[in-house]
Parts: C-alpha cells; sequence; structure tokens
C-alpha cells in the first residue's frame, strides 16, 4: 500500500457520538436554498448542527434562513466573498459534531441519506473514515438524466489519482478525526475542489460506498463554477496536475502517464458537453496518447469528430438509455 491510512476514530469518547454537521455553504441561491435547508431538517436522523455559510449574498438568502424557527440551524455570513472553499472551510471550523456532511446550496438529500450512511460507518472496517452515497442527476425539466451507483471501497488513493468516481461534495460523510487529519480545504483550486479534497482524505482514511442515490443533483439550474472551461484549462488542470504528480509516481511511471492522459480526458469531456468540438478533439487526442487503455476516450473522440451531428445524436441517445433503465 503506497498510502498510510489511519485507524477509524474512537468517538465513544464524544458526549454525543452521532451528532451530523452539515456545512451548507450558499452564494445568492435564494431561489434554491429552502429545498436544500427542507431537505436536511427532514432527515430521519435528528441529531444533526446545519451550518449555513452565506458567501456575501446580495438576495434575500438570509430572510430566508430566518424563516425557520429550529435551533439546529447555525447562520454565519460573510462580508466579503471567499468562494466556495473558503464557505466550505468556515463551516468546518466551527462544526462541532462527531461527523461532518456537506450539502451544495441547488442539490438536496432523500430523508435516509444520513441515517444510512451512519449504518454504513458503523458496519465498515475500522479504517473507514468516509462513507459517500450515489447521485441522481435532475435536468431543469426535472427529468433523470444520470444516475450514479458507485460502489467503490477500501484504500481509493489510486483510483482517486485517475477519476473523481465520488461526485460533489453532496455526498460526503467524514467523522470528525479524518477532517482533522486532513486539514482544510485548498482554496486556491477555481474547479475541482471535491476532487482535490478527496484525494487527501483518502490518504488518511478508507471509504466506503452507500450505492442508493440519496442526492438528487440538480445539474441544470444554475451556471456552476465547474462549467468555467478556460479557467479549468489554465489554472484548475496544472495545478491540480503538478499538486499531485509525485503521489502518481509513487505508483510508477506508466500510472503516472495514465493519470496525465485521464486529467486530459476530463478536460476534452468538458469541452465537448461545452459544444467545443475542436478543442475536444485536440484535448481527447492527447489523452489517448498519454492512455491508449480508456475506452471512454475512444468513444468520446469518435463522438467529437462530427461535431453537433455526430454528439448531440449520441446525447440524445444516452439520455434515452439512461431512462429506460430507471
Amino acid at each position: 500500500m503506497v498510502n498510510s491510512i489511519q485507524s477509524k476514530p474512537d468517538v465513544n469518547h464524544r458526549t454525543d457520538t452521532d451528532t451530523v454537521s452539515v456545512v451548507l455553504p450558499t452564494h445568492n441561491r435564494a431561489d434554491v436554498l429552502q429545498r436544500a435547508l427542507d431537505s436536511v431538517l427532514e432527515q430521519t436522523h435528528e441529531n444533526i448542527e446545519v451550518i449555513v455559510v452565506d458567501d456575501a449574498s446580495t438576495d434575500a438568502t438570509e430572510s430566508v434562513v430566518d424563516e425557520y424557527d429550529d435551533d439546529r440551524i447555525i447562520y454565519i455570513q460573510h462580508e466579503k466573498s471567499h468562494g466556495g472553499s473558503g464557505a466550505r472551510n468556515t463551516g468546518i471550523e466551527k462544526a462541532s459534531g462527531a461527523f461532518v456532511a456537506f450539502l451544495d446550496d441547488d442539490d438536496e438529500w432523500r430523508p435516509q441519506k444520513l441515517s444510512l450512511q451512519l449504518d454504513a460507518y458503523k458496519c465498515a472496517d475500522e479504517d473507514v473514515g468516509v462513507v459517500y452515497t450515489g447521485i441522481e442527476n435532475v435536468d431543469s425539466k426535472g427529468q433523470t438524466n444520470g444516475v450514479d451507483s458507485p460502489r467503490v471501497d477500501g484504500d481509493v488513493t489510486k483510483k482517486l489519482l485517475l477519476h473523481n468516481f465520488a461526485g460533489s461534495f453532496s455526498v460526503l460523510l467524514v467523522d470528525a478525526e479524518t477532517i482533522e487529519q486532513t486539514g482544510l480545504l485548498d482554496e486556491r483550486f477555481p474547479s475541482w475542489q471535491d476532487w482535490e479534497y478527496y484525494i487527501r482524505l483518502s490518504e488518511h482514511a478508507a471509504f466506503t460506498a452507500v450505492p442508493e442515490p440519496l442526492i438528487v443533483r440538480h445539474n441544470a439550474t444554475h451556471e456552476q463554477i465547474s462549467d468555467d472551461l478556460e479557467t479549468k484549462l489554465t489554472e484548475t488542470y496544472p495545478m491540480f496536475r503538478d499538486k499531485f504528480d509525485s503521489l502518481a509516481a509513487e505508483y510508477g511511471r506508466w500510472f503516472k502517464r495514465r493519470r496525465r492522459g485521464r486529467l486530459l480526458f476530463q478536460l476534452g469531456y468538458a469541452a465537448l458537453s461545452r459544444d467545443r468540438y475542436a478543442l475536444a478533439r485536440r484535448l481527447l487526442t492527447r489523452a489517448l496518447v498519454y492512455d491508449p487503455t480508456n475506452p471512454k476516450g475512444y468513444v468520446y473522440w469518435l463522438v467529437s469528430l462530427g461535431g453537433r451531428y455526430t454528439y448531440r445524436p449520441a446525447q440524445t441517445l444516452k439520455r434515452w438509455a439512461v431512462r429506460q433503465s430507471l
């Protein structure tokens, strides 16, 4: 094993061993914040504190929170925007529970999300410190356009270096000791913040999955940070590549090269989904040169060849297949 995973902390010394601190960062999303908050307060596991971190919103966010008469809600307001990672860090520093969970303000949880994660944690091996769930992706019309049900468990650092199989922050439940060992989020990253943090978490604890899609991700409701392709190309990619290059090298030279290909594949896919077909072809070609073992690379490279005439029908077919499988 390349990384050294620490033992699961003994939380029995805590006064309340199943208190979950829910960190909910928000910025100018008053229109959807209530949906997210309601999904937390309606959890079957009621022993929670909800830390709403308002990252200098200029809309009615504070008024939305004020409508709740629930002493489990803690409201913190930034005078100046710190960004998503900065807001999450504020929540982490305020958290007092034995576990920390995250929820993005435009996502929502199924009612049993925390209960099922806590059950999985209690049944897991002692080195497990992170429990994550599946995701249901929903478009602007409320239709499901994808379901992710990951089943990757154990020492996952090597897998995470290649791919963020877990998804958004909203899937996480992490014990407090693992959070303490990992530290805060790296606020330099304009995107891939969740992926970067997952890799660091995995160096201190094993992961276990609850495959059920307990997160509803409304992925077409708002413009998201990850949609800024140019920033991802010029800032996120080189920073992310360099930060974990030495860790990847511990798995061998071929793995380091393969990882480079997977990162380029992610950029190529992002370009393709934003109708940047020529850029997508270049990035996907480079990705396959670095990593010819990635079958998805060939599929998306072929789809990119005809531009919108091949990509859009492929997307329609994919959505149809997802709906047929539900």
